[in-house]
């Protein structure tokens, strides 16, 4: 009797290391994926990093810790330049940019609003001119560059008062020279948001 429960046991043991090899891999893919390492081909050092199921590399623009919101509040003097600096000792990139109009009474080709890199008005990034009181959001893909010590700067036109959001992050320094800028331009931006806030 003592072989045909060794037997049992022996394939009970054998069942089990199929089952485990076959569904192990699955129920762990299932679960989050897999890690991989990526050594960095400068310094050798590596750092792990998860693949998704459909085997993409799982990534990041940046840490959260690096994300910022430029606040143009209440804006409404024509043609005066307001300029922000994002980060002083950083460079930014810009990925998005809402302008808010909470005032534009009689909606014209003659309200506006011109937004420049830079701090003093004068390289146009983008222009705006609302046709509604409904906010406009302006995609950068893959986004515009301010170097250190940098800004971003607007003027309204007419009898336009808006509020305008500029969304990106901050990045070191050397990551955006200080120089000439090369900017893709859009020259209006004429469409209300196609979603509310």
């Amino acid at each position: 009797m003592e072989k045909p429960s060794r037997v049992r046991e022996v394939a009970a043991l054998i069942v089990a290391a199929l089952a485990g090899s076959l569904l192990g891999p699955r129920l762990a893919g299932a679960v989050g994926g897999t890690i991989v390492s990526i050594q960095d081909g400068r310094t050798g050092n590596t750092t792990n990093a998860r693949v998704t199921k459909a085997s993409q590399l799982y990534s990041v623009e940046t840490e959260p810790v690096n994300y910022l919101e430029l606040q143009f509040p209440g804006i409404s003097q024509p043609g005066v330049c307001f300029s922000l600096s994002p980060a002083p000792a950083k460079g930014f990139i810009g990925r998005q940019i809402s302008v808010d109009p909470f005032s534009n009474p009689s909606p014209s080709s003659g309200d506006f609003v011109e937004i420049y890199l830079g701090s003093a008005c004068a390289q146009t990034l983008v222009s705006s001119t609302p046709t509604t009181s409904d906010p406009i959001t302006i995609p950068f893909d893959p986004g515009f560059a301010v170097p250190a010590g940098g800004g971003i700067s607007l003027k309204v036109f007419g009898d336009l008062h808006i509020s305008m959001f500029v969304y990106g992050y901050t990045v070191p320094a050397s990551a955006v020279p200080a120089g000439p800028t090369v900017v893709r331009t859009t020259s209006r931006v004429d469409r209300p948001a196609l979603t509310g806030r």
